[in-house]
C-alpha cells in the first residue's frame, strides 16, 4: 500500500513538471500583478497586452476591456499572434491556468510575462470600486 502512494506521488511529480520541468519548472519565475496594479500599467503610457485564457464561452460573465482571447487549449499553437516585446499580463478565471499559459509563454522564449493574481475573480472585485476598464 504504501509503495501505490509512492508510485502516485511520483507520477503526480511528473504530471505537473515538477520533477523532471514542464510548466512547472517556469511558475516560479512567473511575476504576478494584482488587480489595482494592472488597472493601473493599463492607463499607463506602455500598457501590456492583457491576454486571455479562458474558453470563450466564459467571456460571457465578463472580460478586461481590450483583452486578447486565446484559451489555454490553443495558446501552443497560436503563439505567434503575441509579441516577444511587449509585457504580457495573462489571466483566466482564477489564476491557474494563466500561470500554466504564463509558463508555455515563458518556456517558448517570452520574457515580458505577469500573471493576474486572482485571476477574473480579482478583476471583478476590484471593478465594485472602480470601473476604468470594466
Amino acid at each position: 500500500m504504501c509503495r501505490f502512494f509512492l508510485f502516485l506521488g511520483v507520477v503526480t511529480m511528473i504530471s505537473f513538471g515538477g520533477l523532471f520541468g514542464g510548466w512547472g519548472a517556469y511558475a516560479a519565475d512567473i511575476p504576478s500583478v494584482d488587480a489595482l496594479t494592472l488597472e493601473s500599467q493599463l492607463s499607463g503610457q506602455n500598457p501590456p497586452l492583457v491576454l486571455d485564457v479562458r474558453e470563450p464561452m466564459e467571456t460571457s460573465f465578463g472580460t478586461i476591456q481590450g483583452a486578447t482571447l486565446i484559451p489555454l487549449s490553443s495558446l501552443e499553437s497560436r503563439l505567434s499572434e503575441l509579441p516577444k516585446d511587449r509585457l504580457i499580463a495573462v489571466y483566466c478565471r482564477s489564476g491557474n491556468r494563466s500561470l500554466r499559459a504564463a509558463s508555455i509563454l515563458k518556456g517558448n522564449g517570452f520574457t515580458l510575462i505577469e500573471n493576474l493574481s486572482g485571476g477574473m475573480n480579482a478583476w471583478t472585485s476590484k471593478c465594485a470600486s472602480s470601473k476604468t476598464f470594466c
